[in-house]
């Protein structure tokens, strides 16, 4: 979701209207919660913040893989990868 078309809300109304709030993050909508003008926290659905807690992993159920929500064979993909002999990168060529 695109942020600069997502609510922004101070505490105050957030509190006065945290039903509204949560029901608007239930249906894809991302609130920011602004104190003094400056963002201080997001509303979001249960599912947006699990991704976002997926993504942040560096176990192995995260990482790039994680990012791309996996697929079929991913777990053989990243076995196979980390098994490659890592080559020294070439010495850089002079254009001179």
């Amino acid at each position: 979701m695109d942020r600069s078309k997502a609510p922004t809300v101070t505490v105050a109304e957030g509190k006065n209207r945290f039903s509204a709030w949560i029901r608007a993050a239930e249906h894809g909508a991302s609130v920011t919660v602004t104190r003094h003008g400056r963002p201080v926290a997001v509303i979001v659905s249960a599912e947006s913040y699990e991704e976002l807690c997926r993504t942040r992993r560096t176990d192995e159920a995260g990482g790039l893989a994680a990012l791309a929500g996996g697929w079929d064979e991913s777990d053989a993909f990243v076995d196979a990868i980390d098994e490659l002999e890592r080559e020294p990168a070439p010495d850089p060529v002079s254009l001179e």
